[in-house]
């Protein structure tokens, strides 16, 4: 029978299995944290590095000297600091936005009997699919100050020359950032109610308390580990964005971290390789204090712990009349956030040159643009790359951090705490680092990856890391530790405890993190963009080329193919998550 997990002051590890017998789990266990440590300090140690290093490009070999001019440059300069405060507006505003959002839709979905739950999620799946560079696209076609389709239309209401809508501000590029990545608040939030115990929601009902305190006092109280998670992997996300500043914040004159750390590395000449790795150390510093505060959040970890046993079967909220018009609602923000957007990317591909909606132009659209870019012999094989790469990044970074997890968060091995902060340090790397970091590393070291695809899978591994470890990590503070302690009393060990209690009670959340993995990986382009090479091709490697080249609209119809590969990978893993939780 379910029962709520509040029984102990604080958080315990598990004595049972705290040590694990020498044999094959020592192995695994000591395999596993090798091998994040490896993945993650050998860039970082680079990183460290570099960042008291000023190079010099005029000789024919390049040369260095050790100097801490790079610290006082970052500290003492205006325009870095400029940076950093609208890095900080950026991803606070657009982080508050996506919470929202993604909680709000994750409850509609998981504990209500809302119509087309099904269709949301799979709308929220595709929205985190398309790539940052498309959905600025087609926001800048949307919003822009001077030619935007929404403007054009709000001006025959408002005596305005301009706007009023303005999407190259801090405030429309919240906007893009939050509705953009909302549906990684949705994945950890859903994971969440899923498995929450509808027995605390019960007991509030009887005591009488309504739709919204129960939200507000259970729902969302019990949740406060993946909250706190959300809050934590979407700012930082925000900080080291990289493809909506780009597009929306240059234009407006509005430079965030990630475009100083970008055009230091690649835009000045020489290369300021020692600037870019020091603002990375920066960002790397921001999410060793979030890995601090989660950490002692969830301190009293046992007091969100809803899963006792098998025997729990969350059962969704009856709203009524209402069910009809929270539907209608999300339907509205699903056009407005997705559909919107993606249509006038459609319109631009439909045009050899940016053209505005007009019923006039219709006549003159044709696919042209489509077979302009699926001429090239390359795209199968960057679509190939691209799709297997991520399956390749997802499970192996899944399979890492659910067992790193459990090391960090139940057993008492030395060291666990570091390997937590370690395995979460990567998400304060900017992506145009990590490519740089890890290019450097396999020139030096006598492994043959360079070139190939494996060195951007080696590098996506890195850097998604963060990712599963926070979803491992509270899918587990979520499971009591009473059942791993009956386990071994019985005589079980690590492993077959693992496999038969731990794993599946904790499937819910390591799919979440398969597919939030598998999205960010298939769309990422900052790393990628330096690791890719004629043998070694992505897509979205050949749709920023095309964008740079001043061919928006092929990189529009190149994004336009990626929808219909990203629709079949949302599906595959929707049939996916229902076949794995049919099976457990």
């Amino acid at each position: 029978m379910a029962t709520t997990g509040a029984l102990a002051p604080r958080a315990r590890p598990f004595v049972g299995l705290a040590r694990p017998r020498f044999g094959i789990e020592t192995f695994i266990l000591a395999g596993v944290a090798v091998v994040v440590g490896y993945l993650v300090l050998s860039p970082l140690a680079l990183l460290v590095v570099t960042s008291f290093r000023r190079y010099d490009f005029t000789g024919q070999a390049i040369g260095y000297a050790f100097t801490l001019d790079n610290y006082r440059e970052v500290f003492l300069s205006g325009e870095l600091a400029a940076a950093a405060w609208s890095s900080a507006l950026y991803a606070g505003g657009g982080t508050l936005l996506a919470v929202a959002f993604g909680t709000a839709l994750a409850w509609v979905v998981e504990r209500t009997n809302a119509p087309f739950r099904t269709s949301f999620t799979l709308l929220a799946a595709a929205t985190y699919f398309v790539p940052g560079v498309l959905m600025a696209l087609g926001w800048n076609a949307l919003a822009n100050v001077r030619i935007g389709t929404l403007n054009r239309l709000l001006q025959s209401f408002v005596p305005v020359t301009q706007g009023p809508l303005d999407i190259n501000t801090i405030a429309g590029m919240t906007w893009v950032f939050g509705t953009h990545l909302y549906p990684i608040v949705f994945l950890i939030m859903g994971a969440a109610f899923r498995t929450m115990d509808p027995a605390l929601e019960e007991a509030a009902a009887l005591s009488g308390a309504g739709i919204w305190a129960r939200l507000r006092t259970v729902t969302l109280a019990v949740s406060r580990p993946a909250i706190l998670s959300a809050l934590l992997i979407v700012f930082v996300r925000g900080l080291e964005s990289f493809d909506v500043p780009l597009i929306l914040g240059l234009p407006g004159k509005i430079n965030v971290l990630t475009t100083e750390v970008y055009s230091t590395a690649t835009l000045h000449r020489p290369p300021e390789l020692g600037i870019s790795a020091t603002l990375g150390l920066i960002l790397l510093a921001v999410s060793i204090a979030g890995v601090y505060v989660y950490r002692s959040a969830t301190a009293r970890a046992l007091a969100f712990a809803t899963i006792t046993g098998k025997g729990y079967r969350p059962q969704p909220l009856q709203l009524g009349r209402a069910r009809h018009v929270i539907a209608l609602v999300c339907g509205v923000f699903f056009f407005v956030t997705l559909a919107l957007p993606l249509l006038s990317v459609f319109w631009l591909s439909l045009f050899p040159f940016v053209r505005q909606f007009s019923l006039d132009a219709i006549p003159r659209a044709s696919f042209a643009q489509y077979a302009y870019v699926l001429s090239y012999s390359a795209m199968v094989e960057a679509f190939r790359n691209s799709i297997i790469n991520s399956v390749l990044v997802a499970t192996v970074v899944v399979l890492l951090t659910s067992i790193a997890a459990w090391i960090a968060v139940r057993s008492r091995v030395p060291g666990r705490a570091a390997l937590d902060t370690l395995a979460f340090a990567p998400i304060g790397v900017p992506g145009t680092i990590m490519g740089v970091s890890v290019l450097l590393v396999y020139l030096t070291l006598p492994i043959p990856v360079y070139g190939t695809l494996f060195i951007v899978t080696i590098a996506h591994i890195t850097l998604f890391l963060p990712y599963g470890m926070r979803l491992a990590s509270d899918a587990l503070l979520r499971i009591h530790p009473q059942l791993e302690e009956v386990s071994a009393l019985s005589g079980a060990g690590w492993l077959r405890t693992y496999r038969a209690i731990v794993l599946p009670l904790i499937l819910p959340g390591l799919l979440a993190a398969w597919v939030t993995i598998l999205a960010a990986s298939f769309r990422e382009l900052s790393t990628s963009i330096f690791l890719a090479s004629p043998q070694a091709r992505f897509v979205s490697v050949i749709m920023y080329t095309a964008y740079t080249d001043g061919n928006t609209t092929a990189a529009a119809a190149l994004g336009m193919v990626m929808m219909l590969v990203v629709f079949v990978l949302a599906v595959l893993a929707r049939i996916f998550s229902r076949l794995v939780r049919v099976a457990a």
